[in-house]
């Protein structure tokens, strides 16, 4: 299994669960996740970085503070 969990970046109280099987990414959970949290930013790590996460939050006016993952032969800036 994979447990998701939104936690406040103020006071840490956890906001919101999300619990899938092991064989679903990470990557598609994104929007099921934040789907009921009201945030002005998102922190979140690499495995959830793709332009369909980072449009999500775009359209919803929230932050992006997703990791960027690195490239082969390409620096990370």
């Amino acid at each position: 299994y994979k447990a998701f969990v939104v936690a406040g970046s103020k006071d840490g109280f956890i906001s919101g669960t999300h619990v899938t099987s092991a064989n679903k990414s990470e990557t598609r959970e994104f929007g099921t996740i934040m789907q009921n949290i009201k945030a002005e930013r998102s922190m979140a790590d690499k495995g959830f970085a793709c332009e369909e996460n980072r449009q999500y939050l775009e359209d919803r006016k929230i932050k992006n503070g997703i990791m960027y993952k690195a490239s082969r032969n390409k620096a990370l800036t």
